[in-house]
Order: structure tokens, then sequence, then C-alpha cells
């Protein structure tokens, strides 16, 4: 057996938690206090039942709540099955289940666990604090004890059983008991055959009255027997006077046995047909139900004569509803369109009365002459440039040619002048000729300049006279343009400021042209929409206004729109309630169907009819339950004595005759008794003054009550060996494997220091590997704890070919060091591969780790 999982519901600390467990080994680590051994005591409650409070087990059953158990998933036989123990009286109430789910018999338990109870699976494959006390005093003995007890079902009994045939057949006899009851008979017999020896008198006496009493005793069984024979009677004729009414009653009753009961007519059939009564019923008020339903969604339907030209209309009327937002939009451009034509109309008044000459509004200029007219406005303007600038030179001439020009002459000729002068008076002719020459040079320089203005001037006045020319041509060409565009002023520039308010004159004349062809459009087309609203004139009266004019018809339709909205949805809840109807009809029908077939099957015309058949049927059914019942009482045997008795007198004078013949016998007894009586005391007389028949008579008694002693211990003793011999079949020759595979193991967990176990009767010895031989109590701690776990995980290996348990351990390595815990793991990693191993340890070594499980993390 494997435990897959362990699912805790409530038990000790554990609240709802679910734990996995491996084929192989699991090691559960967890610190003091962490549950581990509140775990492993679910686990062993939940296989063999839980101890109560009260029981000499530990138990971890929570103190404030009544409600606790689990459920262990295990693989037995190849097949899974989930087992749950929940809280209740003789271990708790178990359940089985399969992996699909469905219960199993709970003695399916029992097979699966073989021959192990609590006490057996703890005393093989729990492993837990070892007590050394107990370990010292180890035998080969108590080691077959320990596997008699699990090596056979129910061997605890058969164990139990053998003990106490010993302990009785001790106290019986001993061979150098004294106070034995055997042992004591055995020492007066002896002592009593000597005194046999020396009396031998009275003889004859003594055998005429073993005769008469011998006599008498026969004479008594004789008449015992035939009075018992005479109560037996009157024990029989009183039980047929008890019986003899309930035996009336079963002859009156014995007539409806001939009567068969007919089907159909339990209680289950009654309730059957009160059911369906009562779907015929509530099918009935259903099927009423609905049709009011309908009849009030019939009534929602809006049904008048306006409503009725509308749908007549309604294709008519969706076509134009449909125009709706369009004719909106139209108004709304219609009065916007208004209003920018009046706004139109005022811009073009103010531009016209600007520009009105001779009730004539001036014209733009085209293009072309826009642009020759500025052309020649920038000519003439350039023109009139260039003039000024050759009137700025010309003055410019003039001016070096006149006084401030005859002034520098002045000054120059007077310098010379001077210089001569002074050169003269001072006879420095040097000087002089200076200022000659000073006159010559402004001479020739003024005389050079003066040609040189000349040639200018002529220049000038030259170009001044063409661009005259030029500027009177281009005057000529204004003049044309102002006639023809009848400007009555010849100023270009005005001529161009202006144009921009011409040509915006003619936009908006030709944009308030358009608009009036726009607002034209759609007013024919308003009242063409309007007028095709003309058929509704008998059931609306319209307002001239089209606004209002069309938001009452906006609302008409969306009136109407909802009316057949309600219609519509009365109308499809209409349908509803006549689907359900149909429905409702179709299971009014079925049910009447199965009631009817109820009736028919029962050959009943109605419920009424069917109920007085049924209680005839259910009376008919009691009377012949108490006619089997008063039979079963009465019995057969007793049934055929009371046939033969016609009435109750003929028993009562039966039971008279016998009861006197039972007197009579009972006399002659009493009679006979008191001869035998007086017979027994002459022989009590001569037996107690020590006769010698007395004192055989003495040896006699002696040897029989010696021979009933030994039977008794022969059957004790000759029971135990034969239920010991049972036992040591039944182990299968499982005493020498325990032993081989326990001296392998107890090599692994020394590491090959001690080679072999030696069994004795008296105790065990071990070996090391010098040979040397070691009693319990030479051994170390921590090596009689290795020797114990050796003995313990070898007979769960020989055991577990046959029962595949998984073996547990507590913290049983505590105690070890480093070395020994290590050797102790090996071997649990030896074992967890044929049998699974659940180690739970609160060793911080294993604190972490892939295949350890960590409790406190729970």
């Amino acid at each position: 057996m494997i435990i897959k999982q362990v699912h805790i519901f409530n038990y000790g600390k554990w609240h709802d938690i679910t734990l996995p467990l491996r084929k192989g080994l699991n090691i559960l680590y967890g610190r003091n206090e962490a549950g581990k051994t509140t775990l492993l005591s679910f686990i062993r409650g939940v296989l063999f039942g839980y101890v109560n409070r009260h029981s000499s087990h530990k138990n971890y059953i929570p103190s404030k709540s009544k409600n606790y158990g689990g459920q262990l998933e295990i693989i037995a036989n190849d097949q899974t099955y989930i087992v749950q123990r929940m809280a209740g009286k003789n271990g708790g109430q178990v359940t089985i289940l399969n992996n699909h789910g469905d219960q199993l018999d709970k003695s399916l338990l029992k097979k699966i666990l073989g021959p192990f109870d609590r006490n057996t699976f703890d005393a093989l494959y729990y492993f837990g604090t070892v007590d050394l006390r107990k370990v010292g005093k180890l035998k080969q003995r108590d080691l077959i004890y320990r596997i008699q007890r699990i090596g056979l079902a129910h061997s605890n009994d058969w164990i139990d059983y053998r003990e106490a045939l010993n302990k009785d057949a001790k106290k019986i006899y001993t061979p150098r008991g004294y106070k034995p009851p055997l042992n004591q008979k055995l020492k007066r017999y002896a002592r009593l055959l000597d005194q046999i020896k020396t009396a031998k008198s009275g003889y004859t006496t003594y055998q005429e009255l073993l005769k008469a009493i011998d006599r008498y005793h026969r004479d008594q069984h004789v008449i015992q027997a035939q009075l018992d024979q005479q109560n037996q009677r009157v024990k029989q004729v009183n039980q047929a006077q008890n019986t003899w009414l309930q035996y009336q009653k079963v002859k009156s009753l014995r007539p409806v046995m001939n009567h068969k009961l007919l089907p159909g007519f339990t209680a289950d059939d009654a309730d059957h047909l009160q059911q369906l009564s009562k779907r015929l019923i509530k099918a009935q008020e259903h099927v009423k139900l609905i049709n009011q339903q309908i009849d009030e969604a019939s009534s929602q339907v809006a049904n008048d004569g306006s409503t009725r030209y509308y749908v007549q209309h309604l294709d008519e009327i969706r076509k134009l509803a449909d125009q709706f937002n369009d004719v909106e939009r139209k108004l709304q451009q219609v009065k916007l369109s208004q209003e920018h034509l009046a706004n139109l109309n005022d811009q073009l008044k103010t531009l016209r009365s600007k520009y009105l000459v001779n009730d004539h509004v001036l014209r733009p200029m085209s293009r072309d002459d826009y642009q020759s007219v500025q052309h020649v406005a920038d000519q003439i303007h350039q023109n009139q440039t260039k003039l000024q600038v050759l009137s700025q030179r010309l003055l410019m001439l003039q001016n070096q040619s006149g006084p401030h020009n005859s002034g520098k002459d002045y000054v120059t000729y007077g310098i010379s002048g001077l210089l001569i002068l002074v050169g003269a008076i001072s006879s420095i002719w040097l000087i002089a000729i200076l200022g000659i020459i000073l006159g010559i040079i402004w001479f020739a320089y003024r005389l050079q300049a003066i040609k040189q203005n000349h040639a200018k001037l002529n220049s000038i006045h030259k170009d001044v006279h063409e661009h005259q020319q030029a500027t009177n041509k281009f005057s000529r060409q204004i003049n044309q343009y102002q006639s023809k565009y009848h400007y009555p002023d010849s100023s270009v520039e005005k001529w161009i400021v202006i144009q921009d308010d011409l040509k915006r004159i003619v936009k908006l004349t030709s944009e308030r042209q358009t608009l009036k062809q726009h607002i034209t459009q759609l007013t024919n087309d308003l009242n063409k929409y309007f007028n095709d609203w003309s058929f509704m004139n008998r059931q609306l009266t319209l307002s001239s206004d089209r606004s209002s004019e069309i938001m009452q018809l906006k609302n008409y339709v969306a009136k109407m729109h909802q009316i057949l909205t309600l219609n519509k949805q009365a109308d499809q809840q209409r349908q509803k309630y006549q689907q359900q109807l149909d429905e409702a009809d179709g299971k009014q029908r079925t049910v009447k169907d199965n009631l009817d077939q109820f009736y028919q099957d029962r050959h009943v015309k109605d419920a009424n009819e069917f109920t007085q058949q049924q209680k005839a049927q259910t009376k008919l059914k009691q009377q012949q339950a108490t006619y089997r019942d008063l039979s079963k009482q009465i019995g057969n045997k007793e049934l055929a004595t009371l046939k033969h008795y016609q009435s109750y007198g003929e028993l009562k004078a039966l039971k008279t005759q016998i009861t006197q013949e039972a007197n009579t016998l009972e006399a002659r007894l009493q009679d006979v008794t008191k001869k035998l009586t007086a017979d027994q005391v002459k022989l009590d007389h001569l037996i107690h003054n020590g006769s010698y028949d007395e004192l055989q008579q003495r040896a006699a008694n002696a040897r029989t009550e010696i021979n009933t002693l030994v039977e008794r211990w022969l059957d004790e003793v000759l029971a135990s060996q034969w239920i010991n011999a049972a036992l040591n079949l039944a182990t299968k020759g499982r005493v020498p494997k325990i032993e081989r595979q326990a001296q392998a193991n107890f090599k692994t967990l020394t590491n090959g220091r001690y080679v072999s176990i030696v069994f004795n009767k008296t105790q065990i010895k071990v070996m090391r590997n010098d040979k040397q031989r070691f009693t319990l109590y030479e051994l170390s701690k921590g090596t009689v704890q290795q020797l114990y776990l050796a003995l313990i995980f070898a007979m769960a290996q020989v055991f577990g070919t046959d029962y595949p348990m998984p073996i547990i351990v507590d913290d049983g390595f505590t105690d070890f060091d480093v070395t020994r815990r290590k050797a102790a793991v090996n071997l649990l990693k030896q074992l967890s591969d044929k049998l699974q191993v659940i180690y739970c340890t609160s060793d911080e070594n294993f604190s972490s780790g892939q295949d350890v499980m960590d409790l406190n993390q729970l």
C-alpha cells in the first residue's frame, strides 16, 4: 500500500491542508511543535481508527472541536482509493471511495490492511524514540513472539490464548511446585495408599450398602426421566395454551393468503397520483393565466380610425418622414439665405450710392486695362521722378554758373594779384610769378568749367523735353481709359483705389442673383414637399407657417410611430403568450393522458375509486403481514401441534391429566430419595470409621480427581503446544529471513564495523568485524539504537514482501551523530526502493533540499 496524498480537514494543529507523498522516500522537515507527530497520528488514525481521549495511546484530537477528520488517497493492488474517516464512535466513521467517486464497502479497508491493527502496525512499521531498557532485554524468543503476533491474522488472540493456557496449566501442576492442586492430590493419594494396606475390615456391609445406593440411584434416574418427560409435556401444553389466541387469529386470517395483492396501489402510487393531480391543476391554472394575459395584451392594441388611416398611408408617410431632416435643413437655408440677401442688398445700396455717376454705377476695369493703367501710371510716376531729378540737376548747374561761382573767382584773382603786389613791393619776383601763374591757371579752369556746364545744360534740356513728350503720351492714354469707363476724375491713383469696391459691387450683384435663384429653388422644393402631405388634410389641420407645419408633422409621425411600436410590442407579447399557451396546452394534455393511463392501468375510473381500492389493498397487505408475523412467532412445529386440538378446553383437560401423572411420579421420587438418604448415612458412618472399603473408595475418588486434573493439565499443555506449532508454521520461515536481513541492516548502519547478530534464547549478542562478541549492555547507546533500528527495519522488509505497508519514522535518529544519521538515511533510501518511507525530522540538516517537504511552510 502506498499513501499518495494526505488531506486533513481538521486534526490537532492542522486545518484544511493537502500533503502529496511520493512512492519512495518522503522526508518531512519541521521544527519542534511543527506538527510532525500530529500528522503521523492522523495517518494511523485514518487507517486504524482515531484514539479517544481516554485511550492509552497519545491522541491529537482537537480539544475545542468535535468535528475532526480527513482523507488519505492510497494505492493498493494497483487500484486508487480514498479512505475518509471523520469523528465518531469506535474510532470514527469510515468512508471508502474509488477513483470515480463511487462509495465502496467498509470491509475493503480490512482487506487492504491485512493482518494489521494499530498495535501490530506500530510494532512493525513505526519507529520512534528507542527505549534502551527494552532493547537490552531482547531475546530470540521475544523476536519470535513479535513475528508470531504479526505473521498470522488474529494472531494476537491465539497468542493470548496460548499464554492463558500455559498460565492455567501452571495453576494445575508444576514439576517443582507445592501449591498447585494436582501436586497436593498426588501427595495425599500416596498417603492414602499407605492407609489402605492397614485397613481391611467391615467390607461385606459396605458392599451391600453400595449395591442398595446404586439401585436407588437407578430408580431415581428412571423416575426423574419420566418426570422430566411429563414436565416437558406440561410445558408444551402451556405453550399451546399461551399461543392458542394467536393460533385462532392465524386460522381466521388464513383465507386472506389466497388473495393476491394487485399491483399499483402502494403508497408510492398514491403519491404519484397526488403529484399527477397537482400537476394537472397547476397546468389548468397556468392555461387560464396565459389566456388572461393574451386578453390583456390584445386590449392594449390601438385600432381606431386615425391609426388605420395612418397604417394605410404608412409607406407614403415613411417616405415623407425620411425627408424631415432635409426639409428642416432647407427651411433653415431659406431663412439664412433671406437674411444673407438682405445683407447683400444693404451692402450694394451703400456701395452704389458711393459710385453712382449720372445715374450709372461706375464699372471696374478689365484685367488687361487695369494692368495697362497700372503700367501707364508707373511710367508717368517714373517720368515725373526723372523730371524732378533733371530739374534738380538743371538748378544745380545754373547755381554753379551763378553768383556763388563768381565769388570764388574774385577770391582766386585777389590772391593772385596780392601775390604779384607783394612780389613787386618786396622785389621777390618769384612770389609775383606765382601770383601770375595762379591767375592764369584759375582762368583756364573757369573757362573749361563754363564749357562743360553749357554741354550738360543742353543735354538736360533735351532729356526734359523727351520726358515731357512721354508724359503727354501717357496722359492721352489715361484720358482714353477715363472716357471708356466714364470715370469722373482723371486721377489714376483714385481709379486703382476704387477698383476693389467696384469689383465687390459686381461680385455682390452676382451673389445676390445666385442667392435669389437658390431661394426660389428651395421655396419650390418646400412647396412641393408640403403639397405631398395634402392627403393628411383629413387627419391634420396644418399651420401656414412652414416651421410650425414641419414640427406639427414630426410630432404627429412620432406619436403614431409610438402607437405602432406599442401595438407591435403588444402583438409580440400576445404571440409569446400564444406560444406559451400552446406549450401549456401540450403539457396539460400530457398530464391528463398520464393520469388517464394511470387510472386505466389500475382499472379504476377516478381518484375516489383508486382511494377505495388502495385502502382495500392496504388492509389485505396488513392482514397478510399479520398472518406471516403470527405464523413466524408461533413456529411451524407449534402450528402442527395446535392442529391436533379442537378447542382450548381440550388443552385444559390434557394439562390436568399430565399434571396428575407428574404428581404421582414426584411422590415416588421422594420415597426413593428418602431410602437413598438413609443408606447413604449408614455408608458415611462406615467411611468415617475408616473401614477398608471406605479407604478404597477414597482412593478411587482420589484417582478420579487426579485423572480429571491430569486430563485438564494435558488439555492445557497440548493445546498450547499445538497453538505454538501452528503459529510457527504461519510465520512461513520468516524468523531466519528476518535474522539475516537484520544482520545486513546492522552492517550497513555501522558502516561494516559490526558484521553479525547472534540470537540466543536468553539474550542477543553482536559480533564486531574483528570476531569479538558483545552483549547489548557492553554497547554504546547509539550502537544499541542502530541494532534496534536494524531489527525493526528487517521485520518491515520481510513482512513488506507480503504486506507492503509504508514505513513511518518519527524523529527516530535524534540521538544519532552525523555519521550514524547519514548511515540511517542511506538505509531508508534502500528501503524506499521497495516500500514507501515517510521520515519526519526536526534536524535542520534536512531543512532544504529537492526531496524535502518543509512543514513549517504549510
